[in-house]
């Protein structure tokens, strides 16, 4: 279905017909496939496309290349260590991203048919929509940005004998002339595949879970407004079928939970991870900017890159924080039902098995509320000054 058929979003649209934008620039950085279901069947192939393998092949030799770059800059340019530290925490997030996403597959698949057996409203899937496209659409501008940005980098410091030394070691002096055009359009090729098959697959990865778990707020939101609807209706409308049909809907969506918990788990704990690490690096190479000359392009780079970082970290625990919290969003309208079914009943007991806590975790480590963004925001104000005032003292050393 092209982009342009998803203007017009109702209550019975899937959850995929929201996310497919974002599906689509998955499969241009190595994830999926992913699949529409019709009539309780899937439309295509599980199987990755050629293009696809290929995506994930350069995302996995561009991890290597950066801890290969990593360590010869160790012993040989330890003033680029910065730099190098921030690409392999990226590619290390974004390999491991896709990773779990090719991974889990039919549980994600699975995970978009229990969000689209719940009702929502309309004015709540427009939302999203737009959500969906306004973060995708910033998410392809910062990729552009960050391209543009090192290309102009790169030709106003002059930087292919730098690039040819400290990434493909390779000694100005020997190249012969009449390979140096080449020698720019590698280059040019190579800061273009970073920022989209590392950058771009990392935010979009991120992105994916945020906007589930929007979508799964979504869901609870319309399931409370029912709550709400009949725990303040001034007649006992609720009976034992309707009691079943609701509690059948919350387990749906604790399934959800739980199924969503499995996918993105593991990578939730190493997303938290890179942003201490991502910090750390990233302050690390602009002392040694600053120590030695101010570069303001490298500047605007490094801030650009500590910016994304943490909206996408606020973003991802956010939404997830939301999750965990639905349960008491939903407690009063349950408990104001019980009161008015009376203890003991068939439809009171039903009634209390909506009470049922969901959570998000990091790799069943923590849960994911409003306080693990500022454990994360907390651990990376901390290391990050150890690795300046470490990184000062071994510049003067």
């Amino acid at each position: 279905m092209p982009f342009a058929n998803h203007a017009r979003i109702t209550e019975r649209s899937q959850a995929v017909d929201i996310l497919w934008p974002l599906f689509k620039s998955l499969h241009v950085v190595g994830a999926g496939p992913f699949r529409r279901h019709v009539d309780g069947t899937y439309e295509g192939s599980m199987r990755q496309k050629p293009l696809q393998k290929l995506a994930n092949s350069i995302g996995r030799f561009m991890l290597v290349r950066f801890m290969a770059v990593g360590v010869l800059r160790f012993f040989f340019a330890r003033h680029l260590v910065g730099a190098a530290a921030s690409d392999v925490v990226r590619a290390v997030c974004s390999v491991t991203a896709l990773s779990v996403l090719n991974a889990n597959l039919e549980k994600l698949h699975s995970v978009i048919l229990v969000i689209d057996e719940a009702p929502t409203r309309a004015y709540r899937n427009a939302s999203l929509c737009k959500l969906a496209k306004f973060w995708l659409a910033s998410l392809w501008i910062y990729v552009g940005y960050r391209f543009t940005l090192d290309v102009v980098t790169f030709f106003v410091d002059d930087r292919l004998t730098l690039y040819l030394e400290t990434d493909l070691f390779i000694p100005f002096g020997v190249l012969p002339p009449f390979l140096i055009p080449p020698m720019y359009v590698v280059a040019i090729s190579d800061i273009l595949i970073n920022r989209i098959f590392v950058t771009g697959a990392l935010a979009f990865s991120i992105t994916l879970n945020f906007l589930l778990n929007m979508l799964f707020d979504s869901k609870v939101q319309h399931f409370d407004e029912e709550l709400r609807r009949l725990s303040d209706g001034d007649e006992y409308v609720l009976d034992g079928n309707q009691a079943l049909e609701l509690r059948m809907r919350h387990a749906k969506l604790c399934q959800y939970a739980q199924i969503s918990d499995d996918i993105f788990s593991l990578q939730n704990l190493v997303w938290h991870a890179v942003c201490v690490a991502l910090a750390c690096a990233e302050s690390a190479a602009s002392v040694q900017m600053m120590r030695r000359n101010f570069q303001l392009l490298r500047f605007l780079g490094t801030l650009g890159n500590l910016v994304i970082m943490v909206v996408l970290m606020v973003a991802n625990t956010g939404s997830a924080a939301i999750v965990c919290e639905c349960r008491d969003r939903s407690r009063v309208f349950v408990n104001c039902l019980q009161s008015r079914t009376g203890a003991g009943s068939p439809v009171s007991h039903q009634v209390s098995q909506m009470d049922q806590r969901v959570q998000l975790t990091a790799w069943k480590m923590y849960k994911l509320d409003r306080a693990a963004i500022m454990t994360t925001l907390g651990a990376c104000v901390t290391y990050v000054s150890l690795v300046i005032q470490r990184t000062e003292d071994a510049l003067e050393n």
